[in-house]
């Protein structure tokens, strides 16, 4: 005679049971996954939002001074009349400068004179702009200083070249450290 067994056959463990444990062991491996996925998009939201603000600080906190390197470094001996003068083409403005290089009682170093290089491209601006209309570009994207630079390049007797306005370009970004 047989006895009848009150035990669960193991088929039935493994058909219904098991695939019933891994799904909700999935369920919470989705969830979880889920939960740290919203917390990485918060986390870069408030990420964006402080980068924003920093580079908004810093646009504003870091004034373009484009006359610095001259009031710094040429303004003892020269006056500002000096500078409002037309300097020749770059080719005689680097002899201006090498000519300075040279005078024993100044004392310039590579970094002086690549600012003054510079600081040298906006004269070309400042017969129509004064210094505060310079400063104004700061604030501006790379694109639309371009875009100014190029409006500017294109009026009546402003003898800015494309090289020029690419010049000019490269002094505000390096006027303002980038």
């Amino acid at each position: 005679m047989v006895k009848p067994s009150h035990h669960i056959p193991r088929s039935h463990l493994f058909e219904r049971t098991l695939p019933l444990f891994l799904v909700v062991i999935t369920a919470i491996i989705v969830v979880f996954q889920a939960q740290i996925l919203l917390e990485v998009r918060s986390e870069l939201a408030g990420l964006k939002e402080t980068i924003a603000l920093q580079n908004e600080v810093f646009t504003t906190d870091q004034a373009m001074e484009p006359f610095a390197p001259l009031e710094e470094n040429c303004t003892r001996c020269h006056s500002e009349r000096r500078f409002a003068g037309f300097h020749g083409s770059d080719k005689d403005i680097g002899a201006m400068i090498s000519h300075m290089e040279m005078n024993e009682e100044l004392e310039l170093s590579q970094f002086d004179v690549d600012r003054i290089h510079k600081s040298i491209q906006f004269l070309k601006c400042v017969s129509c702009h004064g210094e505060e209309n310079l400063k104004t570009m700061a604030g501006m994207s790379s694109a639309k200083r371009l875009e100014v630079v190029e409006r500017m390049r294109t009026k009546p007797g402003a003898n800015i070249s494309d090289e020029d306005a690419r010049a000019i370009e490269r002094a505000i970004q390096n006027i303002q450290g980038f």
